[in-house]
């Protein structure tokens, strides 16, 4: 198997773990009724979710559909495995922005609810991020 269809198909499985053991979690706590608990492990669900569906974009994007400073991320490293390393890089960076103003928000406003759903959301980004270039550098997708 070549290192683009290793790397994606191990990274791919590291993040399918995760959304398997939120779905289970999930079960559990609404069983449980620990609803709270529950729409926690949702969004941690939703954002895997979404970075699975970037990660898969980066692997092979449509440059008619990239735009704005990911266009040019695709034009600076047009080859694999740069253009993934960079693209995914960049909207694990790009997509987080909004969470962290809707955090600052709520820090304004002692909104320790919305406080605690945006830190989740941006705890597991950097998770991800931290797997995605641990494995990155393990399999020599970049320099």
């Amino acid at each position: 198997m070549n290192t683009e269809m290793e790397f994606k198909k191990q990274f791919l499985h590291l993040l399918d773990q995760k959304i398997g053991k939120s779905q289970v979690l999930i079960d559990e706590l609404n069983v449980q009724q620990e609803y709270h608990e529950s729409v926690l492990e949702k969004i941690r669900l939703n954002i895997v979710t979404i970075f699975r569906t970037m990660f898969l974009h980066s692997m092979d994007p449509d440059p008619q559909m990239v735009r704005g400073l990911a266009r040019q991320v695709l034009e600076e490293h047009p080859e694999f495995p740069e253009r993934c390393y960079h693209l995914f890089i960049y909207y694990l960076e790009m997509i987080p922005r909004t969470w962290e103003m809707s955090l600052s928000e709520a820090l304004e406003h002692d909104d320790a609810e919305t406080c605690l759903k945006e830190e989740t959301k941006l705890a597991l980004t950097r998770e991800i991020q931290s797997e995605f270039e641990s494995l990155s550098r393990k399999m020599r997708v970049v320099s």
